[in-house]
């Protein structure tokens, strides 16, 4: 049982552990600029059937986030997960933290509404026995964003190493992109395609999702995010409603 809820804590989990703004897996160039700071907290509901057994899994996690320099913002996450399985012989519920991260990121070239940053993340095993790694673990993204106007779009790639789990895929790939369009100033719509190497080792289906949802600027410093992320085929969770509130200084 432990081995199957570290699987779907990773399938929930975004790689490399960047946080982007919810219900977005994309990230995106932007920083707080220096000595900005933002705080965020999102809670991630999923539903999966799998092998005659459902799993219900809530993620509820915390980032803190501060601009070192203008271009430059330094953010820690630390996540928690419950999760339960429900089966014909009963229910099993299991909670616990899962691995907190780090990240580093640098904007490294802007021109106009072009712009590049790097994500350096250094995952530690902060999290409970059976949903977390046995070491640290290092992953990288790497972020591009074109803002014309109320029209964006961001893309990613990344990369995780999962050599302190064993029974795991030790090298985990990551491309996403998003697409959103501002409506008076207050209201982001926002969609998202993302695909991952599948973390288990002896299956090659790819872990698929699809997001779509909304993102509400209700004070100057202040926006909630929510939406409904789908899973495609047997790897990815099925279902996932996600709402997220942030709040900058």
């Amino acid at each position: 049982m432990q081995r199957i809820f570290f699987a779907l804590a990773i399938a929930i989990a975004a790689v490399p552990g960047a946080r982007a703004a919810p219900p977005l897996i994309t990230e995106d160039t932007g920083t707080q600029g220096k000595g900005g700071a933002q705080f965020e907290l999102v809670v991630e509901q999923g539903r999966e059937q799998r092998s005659g057994a459902r799993f219900d899994s809530t993620e509820t996690s915390v980032a803190l986030t501060y601009g070192l320099r203008d271009n430059i913002d330094l953010q820690f996450v630390m996540p928690y997960l419950r999760i339960a399985e429900e089966t014909a012989a009963g229910r099993r519920v299991a909670t616990g933290m899962l691995d907190s991260r780090l990240n580093l990121k640098w904007r490294f070239f802007e021109r106009d509404a072009l712009s590049f940053a790097v994500i350096p993340s250094l995952i530690m095993p902060t999290g409970a026995e059976g949903l977390s790694a046995e070491g640290p673990a290092l992953g990288a993204l790497l972020v591009a964003s074109w803002e014309p106007g109320a029209f964006e779009l961001h893309a990613d790639a990344g990369y995780r190493n999962f050599r302190n789990v064993p029974g795991l895929r030790e090298d985990v790939f990551h491309l996403s992109a998003s697409v959103s369009y501002t409506l008076h100033q207050t209201l982001k719509l926002v969609a998202d395609r993302s695909g991952e190497t599948n973390p288990n080792p002896a299956s090659s289906t790819s872990v698929r999702y699809t997001t779509i949802g909304a993102i509400w600027f209700f004070a100057r410093n202040a926006g909630l995010g929510c939406g409904v992320r789908i899973g495609h085929g047997d790897p990815a969770v099925d279902r996932t409603v996600l709402c997220g509130f942030g709040v900058r200084r």
